[in-house]
């Protein structure tokens, strides 16, 4: 997950170079543009572990009787 987190900010960074050149020059200081990079990650961070802790309850709700497999035979 690491990696692919990694991943997704990198490329919405590179991609972002126009946005966050013309940022600066309308006067941000540098370190408020990566608070704002590093605040989009952990909101980013904290949606995917929402959604993979949701659906991991789920799937284990769902499969909590065991998985029929007698079609199997």
């Amino acid at each position: 997950m690491a990696f692919g987190l990694v991943n997704t900010m990198l490329m919405a960074v590179l991609e972002r170079t126009r946005e966050f050149r013309l940022l600066k020059s309308l006067g941000l200081k540098p370190a408020r543009i990566v608070k704002n990079v590093l605040l989009e990650c952990l909101i980013l961070l904290m949606t995917g572990l929402t959604a993979g802790n949701l659906l991991g309850l789920l799937t284990l709700y769902l499969f909590s009787g065991g998985i029929d497999m007698s079609f199997m035979v």
